[in-house]
Formats: C-alpha cells, sequence, structure tokens
C-alpha cells in the first residue's frame, strides 16, 4: 500500500493479473495524471495474499 496507482497497475499486469484501478487515469490541471497522483489504500484480494494468476485485482485510491 501507498504505492502509485500507476506502479501498482504495471507490477500486477507484469505478474499476470488483471486489475480495476479504482480511478480512471485522466490529466488534472498542470498536466498532472490521476494515476500518479493517487496512490493504492487498499486492495481486494489483499497484499500479501494470493491470487491465481489472470485474477482481477481491484484498487482502492486515496490522495
Amino acid at each position: 500500500m501507498g504505492m502509485s496507482i500507476r506502479d501498482a497497475v504495471t507490477a500486477l499486469e507484469n505478474l499476470g493479473f488483471e486489475v480495476n484501478a479504482g480511478i480512471d487515469d485522466g490529466t488534472l490541471p498542470l498536466g498532472f495524471k490521476y494515476w500518479d497522483i493517487y496512490k493504492v489504500r487498499a486492495s481486494n484480494p489483499k497484499a500479501g495474499t494470493t491470487a491465481p494468476q489472470g485474477s482481477t485485482i481491484t484498487l482502492t485510491p486515496t490522495l
């Protein structure tokens, strides 16, 4: 937890999971991207548990 949404999505996809980021990646004023600003508050299944490859991991974002 605490990782940016972008980093979490990239890491999970590289491990073979589907990811529901919990927020669309759009552009904020000044050119910042949501996925770079928002952090992971929680995930389902929880971090540290196992899930079959190809499973969907749902992230809960926070600022």
